[in-house]
């Protein structure tokens, strides 16, 4: 409806303000770069944008992007690295194929993912951690070329799934205790089940605050 249009609307328009609002408080503030090092406690909340990685398959239905919530949790060990856990919200798509045959189904899935992060400078860091994600409600099936006498399931199915998480973060701004960072990530699925493509690219947009700091924040 209308309405809804327009309260959708206002939402968007109301999360852009609130990261126009961070950048500017981070331009008009001293530039600083992170400086990772023991003892440190850090946070990343921000939105996320995730998509199932379709590969070449010839199917008739496109692999949406579709938006969620992302929490990173760091624990700096030295200056070089840091212990990380992450939780996710995403709307997953999951395509099985079979005899030139798909069939796509959607699936609400909480993502947490344990590991650890390698700073590679100040701004830059990379990360390897083991995810499980777990199905929040039933799943949807929202493209198939299967009759109803021929049901093919998927992973949306299954109650948990496992594999790893790659990721690369870069330091866009930052000020003393905020940073702006974007993080890029491939989910690869240790549980797909036979000729399904389950695997997906993740971007989270994010501020870190840090929680607690092993020496004063000059």
């Amino acid at each position: 409806s209308e309405n809804g249009l327009t309260n959708k609307k206002r939402r968007k328009m109301k999360t852009i303000k609130y990261f126009l609002f961070a950048i500017v408080f981070m331009l008009t503030n001293e530039s600083f770069a992170y400086k990772p090092q023991e003892g440190n406690v850090s946070a990343i909340f921000g939105p996320t944008l995730f998509k199932t990685n379709f590969g070449h398959a010839n199917v008739g239905y496109e692999s949406k992007r579709r938006t969620g919530l992302g929490l990173v949790a760091l624990g700096d060990l030295n200056k070089n690295g840091a212990m990380e856990i992450g939780v996710f919200t995403l709307k997953k798509s999951y395509l099985k194929e079979r005899d030139t045959k798909y069939i796509v189904q959607n699936a609400e899935i909480l993502h947490i993912t344990m590991g650890y992060r390698y700073y590679i400078s100040e701004r830059f860091s990379t990360s390897l951690t083991f995810f499980s994600g777990y199905a929040l409600g039933n799943p949807e099936t929202v493209y198939t070329d299967f009759s109803p006498t021929d049901p093919i399931d998927t992973s949306a199915k299954d109650n948990t799934e496992y594999g790893f998480d790659f990721a690369g973060q870069v330091e866009l701004m930052s000020s003393k205790t905020l940073s702006l960072v974007l993080d890029v990530r491939y989910s690869l699925s240790l549980t797909p089940k036979e000729q399904e493509y389950a695997d997906h690219f993740g971007l989270l947009f994010g501020l870190r605050y840090i929680i607690s700091s092993a020496a004063p924040l000059k």
